[in-house]
């Protein structure tokens, strides 16, 4: 097992690419959004309980923290992701299903026989589906190796993970759905 790297304050810094404050007016409410270098906004808050013991600083400060620690937690997020790849949420029999949905979507496009949909599948027929994927992706390397044009299947799965058939294509719009039907 591959163990992460720790995560640094510096690491944090050096995905910050630009930082705003806002305060509410007639209130003690300090508001710090921090833009990430990917373009994604991380808000941090802060208040404090008596309007006179406000401190535009302070308030800055504990705004900014706030919204630095939840960048802390995503890029966690994030590297304990990679850790483990896709397939600790990708699933084999997910990936068969996207394969296969995919794979249905083609047959229909260029006219061939259409399969039935995943859940219209004889049980027999998606745990042999589900085998094929197993086995494809525990000898990857090994068939790669071998013989890269014989990957049709597998470079059907990998593209169905990695949404590499296109931004307009029926296929990634249906791996899309699919995903988001497993809350991927």
């Amino acid at each position: 097992m591959r163990l992460i790297e720790k995560i640094t304050p510096e690491d944090i810094e050096a995905l910050i690419v630009d930082e705003d404050y806002l305060h509410h007016p007639g209130s003690t409410l300090t508001i710090c959004v921090l833009t990430l270098a990917n373009g994604f906004n991380v808000i941090g808050e802060s208040a404090c309980l008596n309007p006179e013991d406000y401190n535009e600083e302070i308030g800055h400060k504990i705004a900014r923290d706030n919204a630095f620690s939840k960048i802390w937690a995503l890029e966690g997020y994030r590297r304990k992701w990679f850790e483990n790849g896709p397939t600790s949420v990708l699933t084999s029999t997910l990936i068969s299903k996207i394969a296969h949905e995919a794979d249905r979507v083609l047959c229909a496009t260029k006219g061939w026989p259409i399969k039935p949909h995943w859940h219209d599948l004889p049980e027999h027929e998606a745990g042999n589906i589900v085998d094929s994927v197993e086995t494809l992706l525990d000898n990857a390397g090994d068939l790669m190796a071998a013989d890269p044009n014989e990957m049709g299947i597998f470079a059907v799965v990998v593209a169905a993970v990695s949404f590499t058939i296109g931004e307009n294509d029926e296929c990634a719009a249906l791996i899309r759905h699919e995903l988001s039907q497993e809350g991927v």
